[in-house]
């Protein structure tokens, strides 16, 4: 598996957004809460709507890793 690298993200006005980063490669990764349980939101470069919503930072990259690939397969 990848590692990759994250960085916080921020808004149009430069500020920072809480829990929310964005990988080296693009995806933008948001933890938030289904229920009562923390899961990060994976959206694709590109895309307006979360791939997945693994619950730890371990699943983060794996979706993440998967996601490329089968984008690159499709190519």
């Amino acid at each position: 598996m990848t590692s990759l690298k994250w960085k916080q993200k921020t808004n149009s006005d430069g500020d920072k957004l809480k829990d929310c980063w964005i990988t080296e490669c693009g995806y933008t990764v948001a933890r938030c809460f289904i229920d009562k349980d923390a899961v990060y939101a994976v959206t694709a470069p590109r895309e307006s709507k979360p791939v997945a919503y693994p619950k730890s930072k371990d699943d983060v990259l794996k979706v993440i890793n998967m996601d490329k690939e089968l984008r690159s397969d499709s190519n």
